[in-house]
């Protein structure tokens, strides 16, 4: 790898980039320190922990909590009420860190992406150019049009950091000489174990790829079945097997606190939202919580969201099937087509190549695990913006395989660029939407005075287009 990729490519450097500019949106509006609406809850969360209660305070959550036996609790898992442990010990748990807590996620998860990336341009001996485009696409990619300090989107800022580091973990064992070693298979099931506690969505995806990681690679160290059963039970296996399973206890026992039953992770009849402020979600919510019937509805919204379109009759387009099916389908709407267009051409190109890198056994297994969480998502009864964050682990696994597979052909350089930019243009302009728009289902009129903010905010740059 030359130095001029290295400095590129460098994971310190985009973070350090990451931070001086994410900051900016995030402070917006009073500082980092700035109060958000509910934004003490996990700090409440973290001081009931801390006695041995799994509930918080009804001041902290109001009509976002779920009411159980005369106390609230949250569903959210108590990993982001461990965040909040570095303001216990300077004495800040009276802040509200929700901002900060959306910076350092943030922050890091760039930090994990750019290593990926680096792992597979090193793989493929890419050129520099291919660097630049990849440490652009990086740096104002999904992360950088999530930037809204809020603790809906603090929760999914946490989750794509625990989540990047896995996907880190897989391209290192499956790119690097020394592969799956017990160490890495261990951390990647920390990973896996840490995301359990913070959004069980993505957890799912995370647990099946590495469940089924182990059983490809234990078939192949063990000859086929006769070998499978002894061999999985050797250290290598046993170890990250341990480490799921205690995350899972843990899950398991704040679920029984906060509902009474351990396999129980968000008790919806009990939402103080649905059951007092809009009881006609509960219609909805009958059709269950995931249903395979949404998910055309599903596919439309987060890859062509023609449900944003306002029909001649003053609706938007797919306005009945979106009543009967979800509850809320959040804007502003957004495509990985036009969003993440880089990340499809390199996993779709790689995968037919032939010319770059060796990709180790076991990369098929954790591409189905990890698709488990996106279409597990399109069929969720409710859609929104931040919730394409289950499906990064799968197209950024796929992007950097695919690289290290198209090896060093100078040629996709060109086609990079022009879809790295459209994705950047794209981050720009959800960003710009994301901050404006309030979280819930959108009204026609509403959306049309934010296409008007739009088109005034762009107005000088079509004028200098124009000239």
């Amino acid at each position: 790898m030359n130095s001029g990729e290295a400095s590129l490519l460098s994971p310190w450097l985009l973070a350090v980039a990451a931070l001086a500019l994410y900051a900016v949106p995030l402070a917006a509006g009073g500082g980092l320190f700035a109060p958000v609406h509910d934004g003490m809850v996990f700090n409440s969360m973290l001081t009931h922990l801390l006695r041995g209660r799994f509930d918080v305070a009804p001041a902290t959550i109001g009509f976002e909590g779920f009411a159980r036996n005369g106390r609230i609790y949250s569903y959210v898992g108590v990993v982001l009420a461990l965040v909040r442990l570095p303001l216990l010990l300077v004495g800040g748990i009276g802040q509200d860190a929700t901002r900060v807590s959306c910076l350092v996620a943030s922050v890091l998860a760039v930090w994990c992406v750019a290593d990926a990336a680096r792992t597979a341009h090193r793989a493929a001996g890419a050129s520099p150019a291919m660097a630049a485009i990849l440490a652009m696409a990086i740096l104002f990619g999904p992360f950088y049009g999530f930037l809204r300090p809020s603790i809906y989107q603090e929760v999914v800022d946490w989750d794509g950091a625990l989540a990047a580091w896995f996907v880190l973990l897989a391209v290192r064992g499956l790119l690097r000489d020394e592969g799956f070693t017990t160490r890495r298979l261990c951390w990647m099931a920390v990973a896996a174990g840490l995301v359990l506690n913070t959004r069980v969505s993505t957890a799912i995806g995370l647990y099946a790829a590495l469940g089924l990681l182990l059983l490809r690679l234990a078939w192949l160290e063990g000859g086929g079945w006769r070998g499978l059963v002894p061999r999985a039970f050797t250290r290598r296996f046993v170890a990250p097997l341990i480490i799921l399973l205690l995350f899972v206890g843990v899950a398991a026992s704040v679920n029984y606190e906060r509902w009474g039953n351990p396999l129980t992770f968000a008790n919806f009849a009990d939402y103080l939202w649905t059951r007092h402020y809009a009881p006609q979600r509960l219609a909805v919510e009958a059709r269950g919580l995931f249903s395979l019937g949404r998910l055309w509805l599903g596919v439309l919204y987060y890859w062509f969201p023609i449900g944003a379109i306002v029909g001649a009759n003053g609706q938007f387009l797919l306005h009945g099937p979106m009543s009967y099916w979800v509850e809320s389908a959040e804007f502003p709407p957004s495509t990985f087509l036009l969003s993440d267009p880089l990340l499809l051409f390199l996993a779709i190109a790689g995968w037919r190549a032939r010319a770059g890198a060796r990709v180790g056994p076991g990369a098929g297994m954790l591409l189905a695990g990890l698709a488990i969480p996106a279409v597990l998502i399109m069929t969720a009864v409710s859609m929104a913006l931040r919730y394409r964050i289950e499906f990064y682990p799968l197209l950024q696994l796929g992007a950097w395989l695919g690289l290290a597979r198209l090896g060093p052909r100078g040629q996709t350089v060109g086609v990079a660029l022009l879809l790295a930019t459209a994705g950047v243009v794209t981050n720009f302009l959800v960003l710009f939407a994301y901050q404006r728009i309030p979280y819930g289902p959108p009204s026609p009129e509403f959306y049309a005075a934010i296409g008007a903010d739009l088109r005034q905010f762009t107005a000088p740059v079509a004028g200098l287009l124009g000239r």
